[in-house]
């Protein structure tokens, strides 16, 4: 399908579902709103469920990578609100699987042997079926029992298609609509086109899987499958095949004789291990690519797979983290709030004192509870909506450690209810903070900086002048931005008013010469000459 013919099915699939009825009312959405009604699917009467319903519904019409983009919205509760996010986590990336004798071909191709001098056996039917990949059992000629994970054929292509009709979707609501910019629809965008391309490299999940496994390899704690590296490709992935418990079957659990509090427990080690010890997390630590070891009883193990997605922090995020978790401790709301805003996490011109009392309202409470009371999946949550209504721009990774953080606090408790992951965790955190922090550690970065800074005091004056050089020039480059702002903003009403009133003169004389047949491709290519104009 074309990217034109994939556009147009998008649209009218936004007409369908009255996707636009989402948006608050706008003039400037009032064209695309009328537009939309050129499209068949406006003319079909619109699914008798909520709005957030209707999202869902949508995405699963316009198919997989629409519904991995969906599900990747349901994690980013800072962005939408809770009813959003909950019925975009009904998602189900579950496809079709495609023939067995496309799989042997692709084997076939990248390895540049038969697949019999490869395995000696590969079970018919797949273990998964997903919209990136599929999984097959199988047997190497060696006698190994390993699993073979293979990405649809075509699926690059498609990808990069409707990446291309997202990032136009995205600017032209951010052209439409200037709240749509609190959302960051371009940023989300990006964010999931990193996501996606990590994941259709099968060499970086094998390489990720590698390290993490390295990392645990004298641990009890985690057990990663090894990859067969001399059979990882950028389209196949092999490794060996476990045989454990879904870690959400505890009648099983029950059954071995495992102690789910022991469970839970060593879960939240794991995680404080990945960040604060090795600086790399699995981030996507959902139930179905985790499971547990039948052969460690008194001292379970967790089996992790899929590490396609994983998480990291630059030193400077360290060293942030570290300064946030101390003002927590600490109840120092203010220099919680101070750090968020001088790291550029907060728009110009909020309240910041509204926002201190706003963040004591919630975090208060909790921190003067017992710990054992305190739940953090709910806090987190509170604190997500409070984000979103000062359109807090945290930055990805630690949108990605706090979602982990609370996947394995709902796991563990799921687990066992009374799950205390302060009383787990805290040791290990104070232990890195004090090894950020101690005097000695100090002393060492003061002496390694040391020498930069006394050559660079000769250049002081220099830098001192070209700063307020800079800040002359800034305010002048301020001053002609507001001006082509207030210009564009003045064409772009004068655009939305004449293509408004040629819809409405095309549509009149449309139906007046009885063409029905070309309402869609009339409406498809003023849309399109819009988005391009914008």
């Amino acid at each position: 399908m074309s990217n034109a013919a994939r556009i147009l099915k998008v649209l009218n699939t936004i007409a369908r579902y009255r996707l636009l009825a989402l948006l608050p009312g706008h003039p400037l959405t009032w064209p695309a709103r009328a537009l939309l009604w050129l499209f068949p699917g406006r003319w079909l009467p619109a699914p008798a469920a909520p709005e957030a319903a209707r999202l869902r519904l949508a995405l699963e019409q316009l198919g997989p990578i629409f519904v991995k983009l969906g599900q990747l919205l349901a994690t980013r509760r800072d962005l939408f609100d809770d009813g959003v996010c909950d019925e975009l986590a009904k998602l189900q990336d579950q496809v079709a699987p495609f023939p067995d004798h496309i799989a042997h071909a692709i084997i076939a191709r990248e390895t540049g042997r038969p697949v019999s001098e490869v395995f000696a056996r590969i079970d018919p039917t797949p273990l998964a079926a997903a919209s990136v990949a599929q999984v097959y059992a199988a047997q190497r000629i060696d006698g190994r029992e390993v699993v073979i994970k293979l990405l649809r054929p075509g699926i690059a292509t498609a990808i990069e298609a409707d990446l291309a009709v997202m990032r136009m979707l995205a600017g032209w609501l951010e052209a439409l609509w200037d709240e749509a910019k609190l959302f960051q629809p371009s940023r989300v965008v990006a964010q999931y086109a990193d996501t996606i391309h990590a994941e259709i490299d099968l060499r970086r999940e094998a390489a990720n899987s590698e390290r993490m496994r390295l990392a645990f390899a004298d641990s009890s704690l985690l057990y990663i499958p090894p990859m067969h590296m001399d059979l990882v490709r950028e389209t196949m992935l092999v490794m060996d095949r476990m045989h454990g418990v879904p870690v959400t079957d505890v009648a099983t659990l029950d059954a071995l004789g495992i102690d789910r509090r022991v469970l839970a427990t060593r879960g939240v080690e794991i995680f404080f291990t990945q960040v604060f010890r090795d600086n790399f997390f699995h981030a996507d630590m959902h139930p179905g690519n985790i499971f547990v070891s039948r052969e460690h009883v008194q001292a379970p193990q967790y089996i992790a797979i899929d590490c396609a997605i994983a998480g990291s922090l630059t030193r400077e995020d360290q060293l942030l983290l570290a300064r946030l978790t101390l003002a927590l401790i600490q109840r120092d709301w203010r220099r919680l709030v101070r750090l968020v805003d001088d790291n550029g996490w907060l728009p110009a011109g909020t309240d910041l004192d509204a926002f201190t009392r706003d963040v004591e309202a919630i975090a208060a409470p909790v921190m003067d509870r017992p710990i054992a009371e305190v739940a953090f999946a709910p806090t987190v949550l509170k604190l997500f909506a409070l984000a979103r209504h000062y359109h807090v721009g945290a930055p990805v990774q630690f949108m990605l450690l706090i979602k982990t953080l609370a996947h394995i606090e709902g796991l563990g408790r799921r687990l066992y209810p009374q799950l205390d992951i302060w009383t787990i965790g805290r040791p290990m955190l104070e232990e890195w903070l004090y090894a950020q922090f101690s005097p000695a550690v100090v002393a060492k970065d003061f002496a390694r900086a040391a020498p930069d800074w006394l050559a660079s005091l000769p250049d002081l004056p220099r830098h001192f002048d070209e700063a307020f050089r800079a800040l002359r020039q800034s305010e002048r480059r301020h001053n002609a931005l507001r001006d082509e702002l207030r210009a564009r903003e003045t064409r772009l009403k004068r655009t939305v008013v004449l293509t408004g009133a040629g819809a409405a003169l095309l549509v009149s004389g449309l139906l007046q010469a009885g063409i029905v047949a070309g309402f869609t491709a009339a409406a498809g290519a003023i849309l399109l000459g819009v988005a391009l104009f914008l």
